[in-house]
């Protein structure tokens, strides 16, 4: 278990780093759950870590009141299977564009 004095930015980033190794190779699984017992600086460490990392990061409300942190390993879609399944291509801050068909 986490000890929540011993938990700072090193052992959240050795943490998340074996967990994206792990989750990558096929050893582990995509999601990864902090416990409750981190204090609230310590899930916002969490949050900044799993951002820098470029991972999908939330905090969870459980019905206790007691948040919990889970991060997950983002998905990678590639422009071909993003335009395949109908995503289309999205940038943050440019407006999408939906293809016309002709004579419209």
């Amino acid at each position: 278990t986490l000890s929540k004095g011993l938990l700072g930015v090193q052992g959240i980033e050795r943490i998340l780093s074996n967990f994206v190794e792990s989750a990558r190779n096929g050893s582990g699984g995509e999601e990864y759950g902090f416990p409750p017992t981190l204090s609230s600086y310590q899930r916002k460490l969490v949050h900044d870590a799993a951002e820098q990392m470029n991972l999908d990061h939330e905090s969870i409300c459980l019905n206790t009141g007691v948040k919990v942190v889970r991060v997950r390993v983002r998905r990678r879609v590639s422009l071909m299977d993003a335009f395949a399944e109908g995503q289309g291509f999205h940038q943050p801050g440019h407006q999408h564009i939906e293809p016309q068909a002709e004579g419209a």
